[in-house]
């Protein structure tokens, strides 16, 4: 293993070197500028700025960056500017010290890495070609000491290179929203001696690429955030998952992985549906009669945590709900209990009169509560009646509290 990996370092080395010696001598940071302007159909006022007679780094060019103790091209930016032409990166393999090349956000098309051999951009640590149209396949020995690299959201087609994935200095690679097929590249033993990639950000989503997640996944063990939603990538999740120990974000939804998580992502509730129906989290139970996991990701319905948090709940509602009508219970039987207070209450007054029998009225008085006790307000009424079996009238009704009896 360790003279296949010297064999591969030796061959990358003879490549580059000898690809080195290619470069035409005498050829100019700004005939290479200006060679790449030809290509651009439109004008924008950007371009008024490059002319002028410079022999080296033309520093008040727009978007160009000057190291300014060689006074050689370092950086070229170009965002968002509305560029429109096939652009191929052939035209800037002469900017020997280029470091960063951005053209992200504009409308360019083409193959950009047509042509393009392996002894190109020997500097270059950050390239942004995303947000055009660019298209064709990518490049197989094009990025040496590339950092970051940014192709998302164009037209690339075939198979992720394998020299992407083994970039013993890649730190970024988003190759989003493109038409990529084939599988991930599988390492094997093409790793560095102590078998981990320095990679922090991968993301592949939004593509064509099928077949299973390999083993190798482990080597990455650097990865911060994984994008590998939206493609059409099948099998189990291999258990060398558990070793990305520092992983923040994870993405695999609208995929067709199976078989058991590792226990390592359970963290990771959102990272698996839509998609992977048959993706189980490692304490889900057998699968039921329908044929679905009671523990599927797509569900989750059978979650323990779930009917413990459910009891929980009914734990607290239940003696609220009880609580309260004991309350209102109450209320009313209060409210009950002063209502028959302030009723009608009756107490007889026999008073001697005459006849056979003698002759007896009857007084019913009826006490209203304290609060009518105010002037020009009925206290108390009171009406008479002969007794005997004979109805003789009514007597008046006493209308305040200091009227007389007035019979």
């Amino acid at each position: 293993m360790a003279l296949k990996f010297i064999i591969f370092l030796f061959l990358l080395f003879t490549i580059s070197f000898s690809g080195s010696i290619l470069v035409k001598e005498g050829e100019s940071d700004i005939g290479c500028l200006l060679a790449f302007k030809r290509d651009i159909q439109n004008a924008p006022q950007v371009f008024d700025t490059w002319v002028g007679n410079f022999t080296r780094c033309p520093y008040s060019w727009h978007g160009i960056d000057c190291n300014y103790g060689n006074f050689s091209v370092i950086g070229v930016t170009l965002e968002g500017l509305g560029l429109v032409g096939e652009v191929n990166l052939s035209a800037l393999t002469g900017l020997r010290m280029l470091r960063s090349l951005s053209m992200a956000r504009n409308q360019l098309s083409g193959q950009p890495f047509l042509g393009v051999g392996a002894p190109s951009f020997w500097s270059l640590e950050s390239l942004d070609l995303s947000s055009n149209r660019f298209s064709g396949a990518l490049p197989f020995l094009l990025l040496r000491v590339v950092v970051e690299l940014d192709l998302s959201n164009n037209q690339f087609t075939g198979a992720i290179p394998r020299t992407f994935t083994i970039s013993f200095f890649l730190r970024t690679v988003n190759l989003s929203q493109n038409y990529l097929t084939g599988e991930l590249p599988s390492l094997g033993e093409l790793v560095g001696p102590d078998r981990s990639l320095p990679l922090q950000i991968l993301d592949v989503s939004c593509n064509n690429i099928t077949g299973p997640l390999t083993k190798s996944i482990g080597y990455y063990q650097s990865l911060r955030t994984l994008n590998l939603g939206n493609n059409g990538l099948s099998g189990k999740l291999p258990s060398e998952l558990n070793m990305l120990t520092h992983l923040e974000t994870l993405d695999l939804t609208k995929n067709e992985f199976s078989g058991t998580i590792p226990h390592s992502l359970k963290r990771f509730h959102s990272s698996f549906h839509p998609g992977n129906g048959m993706l189980r989290f490692p304490d889900s139970s057998a699968r039921d009669s329908h044929g679905s996991s009671s523990h599927s990701i797509s569900t989750e319905r059978n979650n323990p945590h779930s009917h413990k948090s459910s009891r929980r709940v009914i734990l607290t509602v239940v003696p609220v709900v009880l609580g309260s009508f004991i309350i209102i219970g109450l209320v009313s039987l209060a409210y009950w209990y002063r209502f028959k207070k302030s009723q009608e209450n009756t107490e007889e007054y026999r008073i001697p009169g005459t006849g056979p029998d003698g002759l007896y009225i009857v007084t019913r008085q009826t006490v209203f509560p304290p609060e009518y006790d105010r002037p020009g307000r009925p206290r108390y009424r009171t009406e008479y009646s002969w007794v005997d079996g004979q109805l003789h009238g009514r007597g008046p009704f006493r209308t305040t509290s200091d009227d007389p009896l007035g019979y």
